[in-house]
């Protein structure tokens, strides 16, 4: 599925989106979101300079995000950006295997997230 952040008239296709609210789209064919609550970038050596950087930034014009998630496709992190208001955003950065990531309310361990993967 795409999405659509208006504020840029940017079109990208996230690895994972969620939206918990009536889903928003741009027209009929309801292929193109405008309201995620969360989305999950998987990060790759070519796109993860674009995906921490500019695409964040245009992310954060979604008044509806509140979660954006980045997870390393070499190592085993997973680096979480949680709105507190507008203008600011927590940053946590997971490493141990062995961590619970919150998640939209849901706890996940980092070892799950890459199970039978690297």
């Amino acid at each position: 599925m795409r999405l659509k952040v208006e504020h840029y008239n940017l079109y990208t296709y996230p690895y994972v989106m969620v939206t918990c609210d009536q889903e928003k789209f741009t027209d009929d064919f309801l292929d193109t979101l405008q309201n995620p609550k969360l989305i999950i970038e998987v990060l790759s050596k070519s796109t993860k300079s674009y995906d921490r950087g500019k695409k964040f930034e245009m992310y954060q014009s979604l008044t509806s995000l509140s979660e954006y998630i980045l997870v390393s496709q070499h190592i085993h992190m997973v680096e979480q950006y949680t709105r507190q208001n507008v203008n600011n955003w927590l940053y946590s950065e997971y490493t141990n295997d062995q961590s619970m990531i919150r998640i939209l309310g849901i706890e996940v361990r980092l070892s799950d997230i890459y199970h039978n993967i690297i």
